[in-house]
């Protein structure tokens, strides 16, 4: 049989869904050699390489609700999150050494504006760093960067998943279309820093957070579509949720149900691509040197990058000749904003 990379994309509660799809997995006896996963695709994702079977992610899911008031933390973001996720945290594990399963989740360094890849460490800090959606959850500083949502940059790492050695990608996105209506009513067009004046204003803080939460889809979206485009999964799931939004929790049992329905209806195609012979393009090895090219930050795995350049004694790997030929003309430029790491991640 042939490895496999689970795909988790981000999308808030949207990401529900992806217990659907690894419950489908599990009944057929399908187990991923690595999961990679963005923002709510990072923790579902945690939880299934610590072990859980999708039935008790489910279970502890079903504590979750929708953020009100009591979620409130102004003073560090909008939402706290450990009142957010709190049912889950007694399920983690403690470092990603901890997993049955390789992990590896997204993040984005905001000041930067660098992709940063997690595989090694405390557990926690990665997890709330992927999950830190900007503006409502507050930056995780992990070794010295300030991280938020791995979505900003990359909210369905496939690229991840094949720097990592799987053979056969499954990818689970679970993000919002572009096209989603924003609830703009007369009276109610008011920016964020309105609620931080006046915290009585509920119904204007909605409003004002869907505007913000409207803005980042768009952009996750397009640079998905992007993504998607360069890095073609060998299965895309695209479980079908209309009216779930990032925010509703409480309706875990659609979202399950539409990750369970998306994963069935390929389920054919998965085992027929798991089951032929195993392929000699990834070497058996327990750790494998990854980097983000530079210029359009997608993981490669050094080891197979397309394109390598040595640069002020640096090598720098790459995705393609396209951004190799770009790194070319102004390398300083990539450089100075620090692009370009690798680190030896557990496979």
């Amino acid at each position: 049989m042939k490895s496999v990379g689970l795909v988790l994309g981000g999308g808030g509660a949207r990401g529900l869904a992806h217990i659907g799809v690894l419950a489908v997995l599990e009944e057929a006896g399908i187990v991923p050699s690595v999961i990679t996963g963005a923002s709510m695709g990072g923790l579902i994702g945690a939880l299934a390489a610590g072990g859980m079977r999708a039935a008790d992610i489910c279970q502890a899911a079903e504590q979750l609700r929708r953020p009100g008031l009591g979620y409130l933390a102004p003073r560090r973001g909008l939402v706290s999150w450990e009142r957010l996720f709190q049912p889950l945290l007694p399920h983690l594990k403690s470092t990603f050494a901890d997993l049955a399963i390789p992990l590896a989740v997204t993040t984005t360094d905001i000041e930067r504006g660098q992709s940063v890849l997690l595989t090694q460490g405390p557990l926690l800090p990665a997890l709330q760093a992927t999950t830190a959606l900007p503006g409502l959850l507050p930056p995780v500083e992990i070794n010295g960067q300030y991280l938020v949502d791995g979505g900003v940059l990359n909210n369905l790492p496939v690229d991840a998943a094949r720097a990592l050695g799987a053979e056969v990608v499954i990818a689970v996105h679970v993000g919002h279309p572009a096209d989603r209506a924003v609830r703009l009513e007369p009276g109610t067009r008011e920016c964020l820093a309105c609620y931080l004046k006046d915290v009585a204003r509920v119904r204007e803080l909605e409003v004002a957070v869907d505007i913000l939460l409207k803005s980042l889809e768009i952009t996750y979206h397009h640079l998905t579509a992007l993504q998607l485009a360069m890095t073609s999964p060998d299965v895309l799931l695209i479980p079908r949720l209309p009216g779930v939004e990032l925010h509703h929790f409480d309706r875990l049992d659609e979202a399950v149900t539409a990750g369970r329905r998306a994963a069935e209806a390929v389920l054919p195609d998965i085992e027929r691509l798991v089951a032929g012979a195993a392929g000699t393009a990834a070497p058996q090895m327990e750790a494998v040197e990854i980097a983000v090219d530079p210029v359009c930050s997608m993981v490669v795995n050094v080891a197979r990058a397309p394109e390598q350049v040595v640069f002020r004694g640096q090598v720098y790997a790459f995705c393609s000749l396209h951004c190799r030929q770009a790194f070319e003309l102004a390398p300083e430029r990539y450089v100075a904003a620090g692009l370009g790491w690798s680190h030896t991640a557990r496979r």
